[in-house]
């Protein structure tokens, strides 16, 4: 079975994640308008997320996420 991937919405200091990383998922984009949420989101899990997510173009999110499986897919094959 293949690991279920997420994306965080509206992410805050990483709660959500924490939760189904637990659980076994894979965090493939995060995002929050608060630029301190942000920040501690960035010390909890080693990135930052995204801005104000009505800003963000989906085909942006959809990108990193091909971009992402790829990175993935090379490492496996290493």
């Amino acid at each position: 079975m293949s690991e279920l991937r997420f994306i965080d919405l509206f992410c805050g200091i990483g709660g959500f994640r924490m939760a189904f990383e637990r659980a076994g998922c894979r965090c493939v984009f995060s995002c929050d308008r608060d630029k301190f949420a942000r920040k501690t989101y960035a010390a909890n899990f080693g990135e930052e997320p995204a801005g104000d997510i009505t800003q963000i173009d989906a085909a942006y999110v959809e990108a990193k996420r091909v971009v992402d499986e790829r990175r993935e897919e090379r490492t496996r094959r290493a």
